[in-house]
């Protein structure tokens, strides 16, 4: 499975660690590395807090939230 390489790239535009961007998002790192890797999806509760702790609009969310879906079908 392919990386969320939007989440990546918002993590480290604000130079987070992963321990520190799964602090922001209620997680634990491990947590976030796998959502981050893409094998897990997260659950509505990451993706409130991830669009919460960095005022994300609902288009910027749904970038980070699908690009996996959307690079496959490319």
């Amino acid at each position: 499975m392919e990386k969320r390489i939007n989440l990546k790239v918002l993590r480290t535009r604000h130079n987070l660690t992963q321990e520190e961007m799964a602090k922001k998002c209620g997680i634990h790192r491990g947590g976030y590395s796998l959502i981050e890797a893409g094998t897990r999806s997260g659950t509505p509760r990451f993706w409130l807090n991830l669009k919460t702790a960095f005022d994300l609009t609902p288009d910027e969310l749904f970038k980070i939230q699908y690009e996996i879906h959307l690079s496959k079908q490319e």
